[in-house]
């Protein structure tokens, strides 16, 4: 209607005058005959405008069902909110267990090498108990005897690789020593070369302390781990423990007792050859030695700290900065030994003197296969590059094994221990029941390690 009535005042306009009826007049006519009176050109404007117009009016209302254009610029981010685990969980490397970089997620063959290196406390004791031993009638040098380690403080280094063929399998192993050096033995035993004065004047009385010279020990490690998820693995091992060092410098809290005043007393409490025998030379020494066997099973896992606002998941997670924790358990039911000790008399009577001479090895073993073992470990990783880690570790081990023991007298000669009695010293070996040796180590130190 509206558009009719702009066109009927612009036709009053333009015909004014001539005669020509108004179209607001014209009831019962079309408006084409409108169209057809006045002048033809600007009633075909007119018309053509109002078509136009209309054809319009459709498109402007399609308009408003279009979504409005949001600012230009990149799109926000978006979280996927993680839904629940399934079975098997993700397959990307393990943070923790091989500190994987996130370069390495698409591929998950990793190799890493790490060397640690610390401190390390250790202590042990090898105990051949044998009751109701007197010296005075024994047969043997030592019936009994218990050794154990005071001051095992020694540098330890560890080398080590981890090797990931294949997705959930890792491959581990490595190898530790300690430096050389020399430590403190103490001596429980009993046993006719123990006896007290005046049956036997050189007053060796129990206990004896030892300089344990160029302590040394070492241990090999290697074995498979199965990852159950990303922060937790299952592992599967063997490793074997050496342990040797050399008995020197016998000593106790006695002196010589003189029986005899023409024999010039030997002070001090130094164990040697002057002390047993005044004109004699020789020595006193043992030289031990300890293996163990075991195959183990253990767990570990990773306990990480990120400081982003979202943390992935997985291997894609660590920034440089970002530190996390690596907890690691072990034991094994099943431990094999070999204890083997010794405490070796050498000594003789200088040239043109008595023919005094005391040449004898006592030797006890423990071979036993009922042991137990337990490790624990704790790692703090912080990563420096990508590729590279430092971190500070602490661990502690406990050893237990037991069985029946074996002690053995191998005699060449004894002219002074025997004759102080007139009991001579007998050959031969015997079985001694409830037989141990416990171990336990203390450790702490840090660590690098790079991952290829």
């Amino acid at each position: 209607m509206i558009i009719l009535f702009f066109y009927d005042r612009l036709y009053r306009a333009g015909d004014r005058g001539r005669g020509y009826t108004p179209l607001s007049s014209v009831r019962s006519k079309p408006i084409l005959c409108g169209i057809l009176q006045g002048g033809m050109a600007l009633k075909a404007l007119c018309f053509f405008s109002v078509l136009f117009a209309a054809m319009l009016m459709p498109c402007a209302g399609l308009a408003q069902l279009a979504a409005p254009l949001g600012p230009m610029g990149p799109p926000p981010p978006t979280y996927a909110v993680p839904g629940p685990p399934a079975w098997p969980l993700p397959l990307d490397p393990i943070p923790g267990f091989l500190g994987a970089p996130a370069v390495f997620n698409d591929d998950p063959r990793v190799f890493r090498l790490y060397a640690k290196v610390g401190y390390q406390w250790m202590k042990f004791d090898a105990s051949f108990p044998v009751p109701g031993v007197n010296p005075a009638t024994s047969v043997r040098a030592f019936d009994s005897m218990d050794l154990q380690l005071k001051d095992g403080y020694v540098w330890v280094g560890f080398l080590g690789t981890e090797i990931q063929p294949v997705p959930r399998i890792v491959f581990y192993g490595e190898m530790g020593a300690s430096a050389l050096r020399d430590a403190t033995i103490k001596m429980n035993a009993a046993g006719r070369a123990t006896d007290t004065p005046p049956a036997f004047d050189a007053n060796l009385v129990s206990p004896w302390e030892w300089t344990a010279r160029d302590f040394r020990w070492w241990v090999l490690d290697g074995g498979v781990a199965f990852r159950l998820a990303n922060i937790l693995v299952l592992e599967a091992g063997f490793r074997t423990e050496h342990m040797d060092f050399k008995l020197t410098d016998p000593r106790n809290d006695t002196e010589r007792f003189d029986i005899d005043p023409p024999i010039v007393q030997v002070p001090g409490r130094a164990i040697t050859a002057r002390r047993i025998c005044p004109g004699c030379q020789g020595q006193i020494e043992g030289d031990p030695l300890s293996k163990v066997w075991d195959p183990y099973i253990g767990i570990s896992g990773v306990w990480k700290s990120c400081k982003k606002p979202i943390c992935a998941g997985s291997g894609t997670w660590l920034a440089v900065s970002d530190p996390y924790l690596k907890w690691r358990v072990r034991g094994s039911p099943w431990v094999w030994n070999r204890w083997h000790s010794n405490v070796d008399f050498h000594i003789q009577n200088a040239p043109g003197g008595f023919p005094e001479l005391e040449v004898h090895r006592t030797v006890f073993t423990l071979d036993g296969s009922g042991g137990r073992w337990i490790e624990g470990e704790l790692e703090a990783f912080l990563n420096i590059t990508p590729f590279a880690k430092a971190s500070f570790w602490a661990g502690g081990s406990w050893l237990d094994v037991t069985g029946v023991g074996h002690s053995e007298l191998l005699l060449l000669s004894s002219t002074i221990i025997s004759d102080t009695r007139l009991i001579p010293l007998q050959p031969g070996s015997a079985d001694i029941p409830n037989s141990s040796f416990t171990q336990s180590a203390w450790s702490l130190g840090v660590s690098l390690d790079y991952t290829f």
